[in-house]
């Protein structure tokens, strides 16, 4: 291992799945859409490109677990990613793709074309997160925050996500080892709770390269996490700290609704 790796167990072997053999997005029985969920993540910037992450969930049948407070944690797979490029050699927006401009239009823009390509398309995504650092606050010259100006183009984002860190590493350390453990070879009760789609490069570079030791000072740990693959881990932390529920999504409007019913009812109570 890496000295210093916070996710240590990940391994290439085990948790990078080909879409071509078996694509989870597709329902192996009809060939049309599986019926599992998708949540997405962004982690936004002011001149590098957006990292953004789409999440699909599995049921309870497929792994999980339950965390400390009884809340059911679901097995995932990692389906897509933008920028498709090495991020880390990306200093600019433009370095993205030619022609991309960094606006809130051109950011909706890339979002309805990857999922575009998801079985489904956006009809399947239940939930979208975003750093709340930034999608909070002021952009200069609007007078109105991250989040709303998304919202405004057609993408509504959750921001209200814990500011800590560690539970979120901590979810991706019991996901990435699963009912699994290093060294055993993965069958059906032995198997990893995430999995990352082949092509989804930048997130197995960063579950890699995600560090305490930024390697500059070999006789000392940081005290906190490097900047290395930091924003595609902090996308899967947004979606899983906040404890996704799995429902199919086909099922997403009698779900949302039974959902409201259940917050109105707590707050009466209140």
């Amino acid at each position: 291992y890496r000295r210093g790796l916070i996710i240590p167990d990940f391994q290439t072997d085990v948790h990078v799945y080909d879409e071509a053999l078996q694509d989870p997005l597709v329902d192996i029985q009809t060939g049309g859409p599986s019926p599992h969920p998708i949540y997405m993540a962004v982690d936004p910037h002011d001149v590098r490109p957006w990292v953004m992450k789409w999440v699909m969930l599995l049921p309870a049948s497929e792994g999980g677990y339950q965390d400390e407070k009884g809340r059911y944690v679901y097995p995932a797979r990692v389906v897509r990613e933008w920028p498709e490029g090495a991020f880390r050699d990306m200093k600019h927006f433009s370095h993205a793709e030619p022609g991309f401009g960094g606006s809130y239009k051109d950011y909706a823009r890339i979002i309805d074309r990857v999922e575009r390509t998801i079985p489904g398309g956006s009809a399947r995504v239940v939930g979208r997160r975003m750093d709340p650092g930034f999608g909070d606050s002021l952009k200069a010259g609007s007078g109105q925050t991250v989040a709303k100006q998304m919202r405004e183009v057609g993408y509504p984002f959750h921001t209200d996500i814990p500011r800590e860190v560690e539970p979120g590493h901590n979810i991706l350390r019991m996901l990435v080892r699963g009912s699994w453990s290093p060294g055993q070879e993965v069958d059906g009760l032995h198997k990893p709770h995430i999995m990352v789609a082949k092509r989804c490069q930048n997130m197995i570079w960063a579950f890699f390269n995600y560090v305490n030791d930024d390697g500059s000072r070999q006789d000392r740990m940081r005290e906190r996490p490097g900047e290395a693959g930091k924003d595609d881990i902090d996308c899967l932390r947004y979606i899983f700290v906040m404890r996704p529920s799995y429902v199919a999504w086909a099922d997403r409007g009698s779900w949302q609704t039974q959902h409201v019913q259940q917050v109105q009812a707590r707050l009466a109570q209140r």
